[in-house]
């Protein structure tokens, strides 16, 4: 779990990289600005013979189920909307997530199968 798309995008190339022309590896993206095609990719179990990283923001915390899930590495934030009396606008805040959030986020393992 990564707050933000630019998270994602950074450790998405950083796994690109060091992954190099690894075939058995699927990097999938999952962030609510992605079009139905790129999250049901996401969602839909690896192709045979593949192991699938999905790098999600918190829209994977709560009523997905992600086949094949056996480990969840949490960076343990989100991006939160909060309103700035100061400009009268919304702005998305980077904090903690919660213990709650931690618990929920920790159990997309092993839901169909075994986790870690």
């Amino acid at each position: 779990f990564l707050p933000g798309q630019a998270e994602i995008r950074r450790v998405h190339q950083s796994l690109q990289e060091a992954l190099g022309e690894r075939p058995e590896v699927l990097l999938c993206p999952l962030h609510g600005e992605l079009d139905l095609d790129a999250q049901r990719a996401a969602i839909d179990p690896a192709p045979k013979g593949l192991r699938k990283v999905v790098l999600a923001t918190n829209i994977a915390e709560t009523s997905l189920t992600i086949d094949g899930v056996r480990v969840v590495i949490d960076a343990g934030l989100a991006r939160v909307p909060r309103f700035d009396p100061g400009s009268g606008m919304t702005r998305l805040d980077t904090q903690r997530i919660s213990r709650a959030s931690a618990t929920q986020r920790a159990g997309r393992a092993g839901r169909l199968e075994p986790g870690v």
